[in-house]
């Protein structure tokens, strides 16, 4: 990406608040607790609770945005492939028989 290219500050900053609230209804959504979202968004305690309650206050590095990409479009794409709401928000917690599938944490990263 070239710095013409390159999101400006204010940018950025809409796009982590816009982000942070679709990510955690959509967390939520799947049955995530805080601590689950703390951690797969990478702050502090402190820090999302101070986001949830005046997102104005957001400000989010590279990487976290990224992480907001990545929960919006796991959403879209378990939209895409089911066709009912308890699927798309329960996916996360349903049992899986599919081997590659069992272990899908081991693939999370925080």
């Amino acid at each position: 990406m070239t710095a013409a290219q390159a999101p400006k500050a204010a940018d950025k900053k809409r796009m982590a608040q816009v982000g942070f609230k679709a990510a955690v209804n959509i967390m939520e959504g799947w049955g995530c607790t805080g601590a689950d979202m703390q951690r797969i968004l990478r702050m502090p305690r402190s820090t999302f609770q101070k986001y949830k309650a005046n997102p104005d206050t957001i400000s989010m590095d590279d990487d976290q945005l990224e992480r907001l990409s990545y929960i919006a479009n796991i959403h879209s794409s378990l939209r895409i492939i089911f066709d009912n709401q308890e699927n798309v928000q329960g996916f996360m917690s349903m049992e899986n028989k599919n081997a590659l599938l069992r272990r899908a944490d081991a693939f999370i990263y925080y």
